[in-house]
């Protein structure tokens, strides 16, 4: 019985290693894998940073990121680094390339079962060939993709395929089928948010229905992109649309609204596209056209052909030609129409190796009666070779289409069993490395037990002490802010309490100068000597200008500085009152800036303002009896401008003789070099007295 318990013990604590080592070495994979995906995904992000500026390197790193991928199994972030390479490509026109990787990504996706992104490679891959030439593929490869996209009820994969089945279509010819799978991918577009591919489809169904004759729905659905590229900021669309617009607009007769449409359109802006330049002229020219103004009409339609040269744009030739068939038949000159469709036919036969009949015979059926028998004969046994020729070209597509499915399903066999092949060595090797990696995980194991328990150890203690010291450092600041709370409080009764004071200072000193100033006054009246009761008035006038300050100062509440306005206006009004001046024969005319100086610069400028008027009303009207005296006071740059002038009769020629002798003279000399002022004194239709102080603070 002893014996039997041992073994069963035996058997238990193996069981029990094992368990743990299996859940060990999944722990271990499952943190490897997490860090390879991690690399591979940071190595497919830096791939797209770097495209717009080095493709080349771009390339490099996905093809680094897809044999990773490929090499640790995680299928995704292959197919993601060949999807992405797809998409490079095809950003730089490089289509075959492009096509090579979007198959390969459809592939991946397809041997993981990721059917929408499956479906989506479908669909870009048919974007390629479709701008490649290749539309009997595109459109296959766009009925796969809808088939796969409506299997799993993918939205964004309708709406992506609905929009290149529309521009297909559009392509040959077949605009009310363009149009109608192009509203579908509108709609789908607008339910899933894709906002830059709901503009880019509205403005792609304007371009249809212009094509279709309906000019009305053009006009809406460009009014619908223009609104939504203007929210988003995207200049390009917006160009599109307006252009849209503005031809819609033409076709229907609103010229006005076209013109105001166009005037929008900036030339320069459109110089760095070739693309929006040909349409630019184009647009203009018919606009002429439309207003009956051929010769300018001419000259536009030139230009844009000259830009298009006879090689470099063959498409956008074809653009041409179009418009200016379309718009000569719109004016009646069904002649010119008619060449120009023939060359427009012409060009789209050198394209797409294909005849647009159908039009050429319209437009035989609108000039028939201004042809010769013979050119009609003519042109109807032209037709009918062209319909022959039409037939032949048909048919030997047919035949190229299917030796493409054929060479396609060929390489596309040779492609799975060469698959196949890669993906049995691959089995191998991760089978052996499996092996080695378990081996070396288990020898690890207990250090790994060890260390995660000396770790979670040690992070119980740094919590431990990160909040304590958190705590601490919380106590510390709401201590510290109390403080400085108080602190503030304190300082702000303090600097009230102080403002009070201040005022008050100034209220006294106003109060003491106006009663010294009032004793002058007084005194004056005993002072039988008029030159003595004269200099008595004056230095009356100088206390009182300072008390006009400290009265500002009370009265406005800033402590500091001076309303200048204000401030010499009543200075002004105080000497006219003074001198008993009368309102109607002497006028005071000021122009002062709203400044606020600093008190330190208003006492100088007050007194030599004091000066200088005193000086008008004492001297300058003797003779006249009447007259303006004018205070001027300006900020220009960095000086302050004070100007004293009136009409009265000017200074004497010798004045400046007995100016030095002056104490009023004196003292305006003494505040300018305080002022560091610059003094002009001349005569102008009167006395005329400039200072440019350049030494002055505002409040």
């Amino acid at each position: 019985m002893k014996q039997f318990c041992s073994i069963w013990l035996v058997i238990f604590f193996a069981y029990r290693l094992c368990a743990q080592n299996t859940a060990s070495k999944e722990s271990l994979l499952y943190l490897f894998q997490k860090d390879s995906v991690a690399e591979i995904e940071n190595i497919i992000n830096t791939a797209k940073q770097i495209s717009v500026t080095d493709s080349s390197a771009a390339f490099k790193l996905l093809r680094t990121a897809a044999i990773k991928a490929n090499a640790q199994k995680i299928f995704y972030l292959e197919a993601e680094a060949y999807f992405e390479a797809g998409t490079i490509n095809y950003t730089y026109k490089n289509y075959d390339r492009s096509i090579n990787a979007y198959t390969r990504a459809r592939n991946v996706f397809q041997k993981i079962g990721a059917v929408e992104q499956e479906a989506l490679s479908f669909i870009y891959m048919a974007r390629s060939q479709y701008y490649r030439g290749n539309y009997t593929l595109a459109a296959q490869n766009l009925n796969t993709a809808i088939e796969k996209g409506r299997a799993v009820k993918s939205k964004l994969v309708e709406a992506e395929a609905d929009e290149y089945l529309g521009l297909l279509y559009n392509f040959f010819q077949d605009f009310n089928a363009g149009i109608s799978f192009s509203e579908k991918s509108l709609e789908m577009k607008k339910i899933i948010g894709d906002e830059i591919g709901y503009i880019r489809v509205a403005n792609m169904l304007s371009d249809m229905c212009y094509d279709a004759q309906k000019f009305d729905s053009a006009f809406y659905y460009a009014h619908i992109a223009l609104q939504s590229a203007e929210k988003k900021n995207l200049a390009t669309d917006v160009y599109m649309a307006r252009f849209s617009m503005a031809a819609s607009l033409i076709r229907l007769k609103k010229l006005n609204a076209a013109e105001d449409e166009i005037n929008l359109l900036h030339k320069d802006s459109l110089q760095s596209d070739i693309n929006f330049l040909i349409r630019y002229y184009v647009l203009k020219a018919n606009y002429c056209l439309a207003k009956t103004d051929k010769k300018n009409s001419a000259a536009y339609y030139d230009t844009a052909l000259n830009i298009a040269g006879k090689n470099l744009y063959p498409a956008s030739r074809l653009f041409i030609y179009k418009n200016m068939a379309e718009s000569y038949y719109t004016v009646s000159d069904f002649k010119t129409a008619y060449d120009y469709y023939k060359k427009y036919n012409r060009q789209l036969s050198d394209i797409y190796s294909g005849e647009n009949v159908l039009r050429i015979a319209k437009m035989e059926g609108i000039v028939h009666n201004k042809l010769s028998e013979n050119e009609i004969k003519y042109l109807n046994k032209e037709n009918e070779v062209k319909q022959l020729q039409l037939l032949r070209e048909t048919e030997m597509r047919r035949n190229l289409t299917k030796e493409n499915l054929l060479k396609d399903s060929i390489l596309q066999k040779e492609k799975l069993l060469s698959n196949a092949m890669i993906k049995e060595n691959e089995l191998h090797k991760t089978k052996l490395e499996n092996e080695k990696k378990l081996g070396t995980a288990l020898k690890r194991e207990n250090t790994l037990q060890l260390s995660k328990l000396d770790s979670e150890k040690k992070l119980r203690l740094t919590l431990i002490i990160g909040l304590s010291i958190s705590l601490a450092l919380a106590t510390i600041i709401f201590y510290q802010y109390r403080r400085q709370k108080n602190k503030n409080t304190i300082i702000k009764k303090q600097s009230d309490e102080l403002q009070t004071l201040m005022k008050e200072i100034h209220h006294r000193v106003k109060n003491n100068m106006q009663i010294v100033s009032s004793l002058l006054d007084l005194q004056s009246f005993s002072i039988e000597d008029s030159r003595a009761s004269e200099a008595v008035k004056e230095s009356r006038n100088r206390v009182q200008s300072m008390a006009l300050i400290h009265q500002n100062l009370y009265n406005e509440g800033n402590i500091k500085g001076i309303q200048m306005q204000d401030y010499i206006q009543n200075l002004a009004q105080n000497l006219f009152d003074s001198y008993n001046i009368q309102k109607d024969k002497i006028k005071l005319i000021t122009d002062i800036e709203k400044l606020n100086l600093d008190v330190d610069t208003v006492i100088p400028i007050g007194l030599i303002v004091n000066e200088l008027v005193s000086n008008s009303l004492k001297y300058a009207f003797n003779e006249k009896g009447f007259g303006e005296v004018c205070v001027e006071l300006k900020k220009i740059n960095n000086e302050l401008i004070l100007k004293v002038h009136d009409n009265g009769k000017g200074f004497a020629e010798d004045w400046d003789k007995h100016a030095k002798h002056s104490f009023g003279y004196k003292l305006i000399k003494a505040f300018a070099q305080k002022l560091k002022a610059k003094l002009d004194i001349y005569n102008n239709n009167g006395a005329c007295f400039v200072m440019r102080i350049t030494k002055f603070r505002l409040a």
